[in-house]
């Protein structure tokens, strides 16, 4: 009997190691990878280099030991489910890392997915959650984008050149810290880009310049069945702010925002 016991708890303290493994990561990527595992702690620069694909699977806490960034120019799988959460964060809120950042997709790369994943403490210039530049194959769907900070331009996520749909996500908590016309949206901001903007929480997000919860300028924005709340701007657009855009704004509940739309 005792040496029964002693096997299960030994097998239970096997299967306690194994799901806490942490490993840790960082340079370039250039074959298809996957991150799993319970932590992975990223101890410098990521680069997903073109027609490679990093999945990272669900559950997995992806620590960040510094201001350290994945850049993608291939294809980045996050696709965690409703009860296990990816995560992207800094290892310590005061020291933030730099944010996930895609850049010019080729044809031949699969769709980029962030679905159930929590960005959050990261601090970049433009982008700080999530920065996208002339990259179209990318959905945004059912994360939470928090507690990120931008110096000029999109605190949470940043759209340049590009074709995305952010669907079902919490934006909230964001920040743009320059002081001054023309920069901001703290929760998204698009630039010349055909944006699909639906069913998304945008709360308590901040800017020091123009657009607390959204701001686009240029092309087009489908925005749509989204509650903005409880966003600031110092200019105007607490809610939104639109310049120079053919952006159609229907069936949203935009309530609280100081700056008005």
């Amino acid at each position: 009997m005792r040496k029964l016991i002693t096997l299960i708890t030994a097998m239970v303290i096997f299967c306690t190691i194994a799901r806490s493994q942490t490993t840790e990561v960082s340079g370039d990527i250039t074959s298809d990878t996957t991150w799993s595992g319970d932590t992975v702690k990223v101890t410098d620069n990521v680069w997903v280099h073109s027609q490679a694909t990093l999945t990272v699977s669900s559950g997995v806490y992806v620590e960040f030991q510094g201001h350290y960034k994945v850049t993608v120019n291939g294809t980045l799988i996050a696709a965690g489910t409703q009860l296990d959460n990816i995560t992207f964060t800094a290892h310590d809120d005061s020291d933030p890392w730099n944010g996930i950042q895609f850049y010019g997709s080729l044809n031949e790369n699969d769709t980029s997915k962030i679905i159930y994943c929590n960005v959050s403490y990261s601090y970049a210039d433009e982008g700080a959650g999530i920065f996208i530049s002339d990259y179209d194959e990318l959905k945004i769907q059912n994360s939470c984008i928090s507690n990120n900070t931008a110096e000029f331009h999109g605190g949470g996520i940043y759209c340049d050149s590009s074709d995305i749909t952010i669907e079902n996500n919490n934006i909230k908590n964001n920040t743009c810290v320059y002081d001054g016309e023309f920069y901001g949206g703290a929760g998204i901001y698009s630039l010349n880009s055909y944006m699909v903007i639906k069913n998304n929480h945008i709360m308590n997000n901040s800017a020091h310049g123009m657009g607390g919860g959204i701001y686009c300028v240029g092309e087009y924005a489908y925005i749509y069945n989204n509650d903005l709340s409880n966003n600031f701007a110092d200019w105007w657009g607490g809610a939104i702010c639109l310049e120079y855009s053919g952006a159609l704004i229907y069936n949203n509940l935009i309530y609280n925002n100081s700056g008005g739309i």
